[in-house]
């Protein structure tokens, strides 16, 4: 249905002009005759940085706008037009004229070199452009079988230059992900792999060589090429690998070229059977038995920026319920140059290396999704979304996304009331080590070396036209805290306090950048000073608290959380009678396995070369443990010695260990 426009004049004058009402405006795409919607094509409001960019469907949102507003509407595959705002108050859908019109492949003999000059005369033109910062919108979604598995959604500050992407941090994203059978599919790193490509040169890339980063003479060499299409003084040109060299190692490649200004529009790298890949498998014994690859790159006409990389594959994967049928498609898209999100601050120490690790991570932020949705979601995608809300898991899709798969490992958690006990820190690792044993054995470690407590502020800030909102949290790194000291009375105690005194200074800078609502510089200057402050208190209370072992300064600070926070610590100390019990259902070990969860706690903290000493100790006095042998084994492997650690790997699976999948293939070799 169309829509009519009122305009009207207001009745009264601001700085002496009138003002225009403003509307939000929808409209849908369509490229040709074909009558297909154009997806991804960018929607710019001529004179200002905003715009939008239209979905899977080609539809497009784009607000406060007056019908004396143009947009500019651009696409690689399409004529770049220029229409007024009106145009979609009164009319649902513009249709625009293609670039290309395919054609029978044309054989160009006797100017094939010109062909290639000209392709490289605009692939330095890309390689040579200016680095520029701007937002990015990430999506990616995966199916087996045509049933839904995965969707992830992100938006990110990157930095690119060319075909390359140098930098992306996160600013905010979410999860949908459903089980095949018993089992989840996840792409863990595909940031991080389209990221680590650099498609004008061939080091370090996993992925196979290009016409895009091989001198002319060895395109020459290597590839056929012809014209597959001319419209508009675009060539459209096709290289394939020739049959004589090893096709493994190359991508049939496709690029678009406009003639008149020789400058690169889009870049196709395409493969079946895909040999040589950085994909991993989820788990070691998992395989990708077959990977369908194709990944594009579109660039700015005029400066030759990065617009977009699109990402489709499909893949055999072998895990435990057999072989699954995988196809995942995603999309980059790098809208408002030169523009930047406010980042969240939070400490640099947090290891996170996926994008899941990052995004389950951080705190759902409801202002932020509802004021920067670049682009409308798509009928495909809302479908995901609903199958997801009833048949998997929504991680970040609403305020009650709490719930994360186990195959999620709980890195960081946000403080709450519940109290945190030893086996949230030190998970499976259920050894302890005595502050005397430390002493004893060789002196290998000062006591503080065996725990580590990681807390930290989060703190992300999003403005809109009239509002600033401050999500701040305090979040407890399980992943890098561990206790590996023998457990008194105090231990609990000593653990949930210091993360209590975290959360007291986060609800102090909360208060104080609700009282300032302060810029970004600012915000950044009160966040660094409550840092500081924060760091200055916890080594005075781990000075002074002496891990619970000052009864006087422990009480201190129980009194101190329990005044700003309403929560009692003292009820985690066990009395005397609580703690016989305890220490009789956990008898002191004896030498051997004294040995052994010192060795073993080394290791953690990366003292291989002294963990090696206390844990052969163990092996001389009669242990042959399998879990002895094999962290023996572990431990010549990081220093270097192969053959000694696949003895001690092989002795412990003799003795009933059961191996991973990369050990046993580096044992193999």
């Amino acid at each position: 249905m169309k829509r009519k426009f009122l305009a009207f004049w207001l009745l009264f004058m601001i700085n002496g002009g009138a003002l225009i009402a403003q509307e939000a405006i929808k409209g849908t795409l369509v490229s040709g005759q074909e009558n297909h919607p154009l997806s991804f094509a960018k929607i710019k409001v001529m004179g200002e940085r905003r715009g939008a960019i239209s979905n899977e469907d080609g539809v497009f949102e784009l607000g406060n706008l007056t019908p004396k507003d143009s947009l500019r509407i651009s696409h690689y595959s399409v004529t770049p037009r220029i229409v007024s705002a009106r145009y979609f108050l009164e009319n649902d859908t513009l249709v625009l004229d293609k670039h290309f019109q395919e054609i029978d492949a044309i054989e160009v003999a006797g100017v094939k070199g010109a062909l290639l000059e000209l392709f490289d005369r605009a692939r330095v033109k890309v390689d040579k452009s200016v680095s520029v910062n701007s937002k990015s919108y990430f999506s990616l979604e995966s199916s087996s079988d045509g049933m839904p598995v995965e969707l992830i959604e992100a938006y990110y500050q990157a930095e690119t230059r060319g075909g390359r992407i140098e930098n992306l941090a996160l600013k905010n994203g979410r999860i949908g992900m459903s089980a095949m059978g018993n089992e989840y599919f996840v792409s863990l790193s595909t940031t991080q792999i389209v990221q680590s490509y650099n498609p004008h040169k061939a080091t370090n890339n996993k992925f196979p060589q290009s016409p895009m980063m091989l001198p002319v003479r060895k395109i020459a060499k290597l590839y056929d090429y012809k014209v597959l299409s001319v419209q508009n003084g675009v060539l459209k040109l096709a290289f394939t690998p020739k049959k004589v060299i090893n096709r493994n190692a190359l991508f049939p490649t496709t690029v678009y070229i406009n003639k008149a200004d020789e400058t690169l529009l889009r870049v196709e790298f395409s493969k079946d059977d895909l040999r040589t890949h950085p994909f991993k498998e989820i788990n070691p014994r998992d395989t990708i038995q077959r990977l369908d690859f194709f990944m594009a790159y579109n660039f700015d006409a005029k400066q030759q920026g990065l617009e977009q990389i699109e990402l489709n594959y499909r893949m055999d994967y072998k895990g435990v319920n057999g072989i699954k049928d995988i196809q995942t498609n995603g999309i980059f898209l790098f809208h408002e140059p030169h523009a930047t999100f406010s980042l969240p601050l939070y400490s640099e120490s947090v290891k996170l290396f996926s994008d899941y690790d990052k995004i389950v991570s951080q705190p759902y932020n409801n202002f932020f999704w509802s004021t920067n949705e670049a682009i409308s979601p798509s009928k495909k995608k809302e479908s995901y979304k609903h199958y997801f809300e009833t048949h998997g898991v929504l991680l970040n899709f609403n305020e009650l996304s709490t719930i994360s798969p186990k195959i999620f490992s709980d890195k960081l958690i946000p403080w709450s009331t519940d109290r945190i006990q030893l086996y949230h820190i030190n998970d499976a690792d259920a050894f302890s080590v005595a502050s005397q044993q430390a002493k004893d054995f060789h002196n290998k470690v000062i006591i503080s070396e065996l725990y580590e407590l990681q807390a930290f502020i989060y703190l992300d800030r999003n403005a809109s036209a009239d509002s600033t909102h401050y999500e701040v949290q305090t979040l407890i790194n399980l992943d890098e805290s561990f206790f590996y000291l023998e457990q008194t009375p105090e231990t609990v105690c000593f653990i949930n306090l210091y993360y209590d005194l975290v959360e007291i200074h986060r609800r102090e800078l909360a208060v104080q950048l609700q009282k300032d609502k302060p810029d970004v510089s600012d915000m950044k200057k009160m966040y660094a000073s409550a840092q500081l402050r924060l760091e200055n208190e916890m080594k005075t209370y781990l000075k002074e608290v002496e891990r619970g072992n000052n009864e006087k300064a422990l009480q201190y600070y129980i009194d101190k959380v329990h005044s700003a926070l309403g929560i009692d610590n003292a009820f985690l100390i066990q009395d005397e009678e609580q703690w016989a019990q305890f220490a009789l259902a956990t008898e002191m070990p004896g030498p051997i396995t004294q040995r052994y969860n010192y060795g073993s706690a080394l290791i953690n903290i990366g003292r291989y070369e002294d963990a090696l000493i206390v844990l052969l100790e163990a092996e001389e006095m009669g242990d042959q443990h399998p879990w002895l042998l094999y962290n023996i084994g572990v431990c010549y492997l990081e220093l270097g010695n192969d053959d000694l650690g696949c003895e001690y790997f092989k002795r412990s699976e003799d003795a009933g260990e059961r191996l991973e999948a990369e050990i046993l293939e580096n044992c193999a070799k």
